[in-house]
């Protein structure tokens, strides 16, 4: 299966209901909200051809993080 990126950011989320989703961004356990970037989209040049540099990462409300001690955070 191929599958290209056409634009430069998605939002993703699992379910549909937005205040049930705001909800769970308040706690690190569950949450599925990511947001993926293609830096190719914005800069083609940044990698070489045939490949592509993304990343992934969740969306949480600060609530949970200030409970990360350092040990924890990876």
């Amino acid at each position: 299966m191929s599958w290209a990126f056409e634009n430069h950011g998605y939002f993703l989320y699992d379910i549909t209901d937005s205040v049930k989703q705001y909800e769970m961004m308040k706690a690190i356990k569950d949450n599925n909200a990511q947001v993926t970037v293609s830096l190719n989209r914005a800069l083609p040049v940044c990698s070489p051809d045939g490949t592509c540099m993304i990343y992934i990462t969740t969306l949480c409300m600060p609530d949970d993080w200030a409970k990360v001690s350092p040990e924890n955070y990876y």
